[in-house]
């Protein structure tokens, strides 16, 4: 750390990892930070992965909006997904346990791993969810912590892609995207009760294409105001020498203690017997 600072200054925490991913040095950086800008709703600056929401948006993010959603499009495509279920992923054990959900999982139907934890491999980013939009109908976004208000891009870029995603994470989904667009795993009694809802609406186009009436034009929305917004609210503080002092005097202690995760595999045990 440098060994003076302006008075001046503002000496920010910054992160979107976990507490699980974090290294445990903050016991030595007490009376350091003046402010925090995570993806936590409690943070100074409210910084999150892109989130979609019902907002007002503006005049050129309607016009962006309505030209990527045609209803039609939209169900000639999803007529001719063949394959239920696909997961990204390359970190094989986690704090959360979502690999022994999905180990569950794949018992009652058939899921394609793509990445270091599965056979299966795409040739980068962008055509990985091209492919998984193109043939698949659900998405495991699965989070490698469950911890207060962490959700990650697994979950936002499969709903940029037409896929529906399958949840399961410690954040309020209902808070960071619409109603209705998602399923969440902690809803059904066990992974046999999932399964069984997956293979309903395979066989259901009406009942699956309801999971997309969110993209129908709404009477507002942003796809990445708070993401975009954060940056903005930090310009704005910086910029503005009424706000009172502050510092936080147990850093270790917001963002370890206060950050509520799941330390042990518990809850994975429960959902999966």
């Amino acid at each position: 750390m440098p060994p003076h600072r302006s008075a001046n200054q503002r000496w920010i925490f910054f992160l979107q990892e976990s507490p699980h991913h974090t290294p445990n040095i903050l016991y030595d950086l007490n009376n350091i930070f003046n402010w925090t800008m995570t993806y936590r709703t409690d943070s100074d600056i409210y910084m999150p992965y892109p989130v979609l929401e019902p907002t007002a948006g503006s005049s050129f993010e309607f016009e962006i909006w309505n030209k990527t959603f045609e209803p039609d499009v939209l169900k000639d495509q999803i007529r001719q997904k063949k394959k239920l279920a696909a997961w990204f992923v390359s970190n094989c054990f986690t704090q959360s346990g979502r690999e022994k959900y999905a180990s569950e999982l794949q018992k009652y139907v058939h899921v394609d791993v793509y990445g270091k934890c599965g056979p299966l491999v795409c040739a980068n980013h962008l055509q990985c969810y091209q492919m998984l939009e193109q043939q698949y109908k659900f998405y495991l976004s699965f989070e490698n912590s469950i911890c207060r208000d962490y959700v990650t891009e697994k979950f936002y870029n499969a709903l940029l892609f037409n896929v529906v995603p399958v949840v399961y994470g410690g954040a309020n989904y209902n808070a960071v995207a619409p109603k209705g667009s998602y399923i969440d795993v902690r809803d059904f009694t066990s992974v046999r009760h999932l399964a069984q809802y997956l293979k309903l609406l395979d066989k259901n186009d009406s009942a699956y294409l309801r999971y997309f009436d969110w993209r129908k034009t709404p009477s507002g929305i942003s796809a990445l105001p708070r993401f975009i917004q954060g940056w903005c609210t930090l310009c704005s503080m910086l910029n503005n020498n009424s706000l009172p002092l502050k510092s936080y005097s147990n850093i270790h202690s917001w963002w370890f203690e206060k950050g509520h995760c799941e330390n042990d595999r518990t809850n994975i045990h429960k959902l999966t017997t």
